[in-house]
């Protein structure tokens, strides 16, 4: 044996025949005869990449679901902000919220909890965001801060 292969020399043929197993046999003329296959092999691979186009399409959608939450962790973030400088969530700030979270793709918006009305300065104001994203994921973020105009 020479690294799993047997070498033989074969005087009928007058050529060296090199054995790889059982899967093909070859000749120093060139000729090359190749015993059947098995599908058991065929269909390992074929498993195996069905298997990891599943994985990949999955982590695509994850991480298209990821990008969506974090846009609306930042749009969560700069409304509070404004709800800083004014003590509450205005009439137009709450529909231009509402306009953007519809863009990043958030359906059933709740803003049930969310400061609405003046507060005095220092006391804490709130901005809670309930809603499904992607069609089917619940999600609520909360931010809390304190009035600060």
């Amino acid at each position: 044996m020479n690294g799993g292969r047997e070498i033989q020399v074969s005087p009928e043929l007058g050529a060296v025949v090199v054995v790889s197993g059982e899967k093909q046999v070859h000749t120093g003329s060139g000729k090359k005869r190749v015993s059947p296959g098995n599908i058991g092999d065929l269909m390992t691979v074929g498993l195996f990449m069905i298997a990891m186009a599943v994985l990949m399409i999955r982590f695509l959608d994850c991480s298209a679901l990821l990008s969506s939450k974090s846009e609306v962790s930042q749009l969560c973030r700069q409304y509070i902000l404004r709800m800083e400088t004014c003590g509450y969530l205005s009439a137009g700030d709450e529909a231009q919220l509402l306009q953007e979270l519809a863009e990043a793709g958030v359906t059933e918006v709740d803003l049930s909890g969310t400061t609405r009305s003046a507060v005095p300065f220092g006391t804490v104001i709130t901005l809670r965001i309930r809603g499904i994203l992607g069609g089917e994921n619940a999600f609520e973020e909360v931010r809390t801060s304190t009035a600060k105009y």
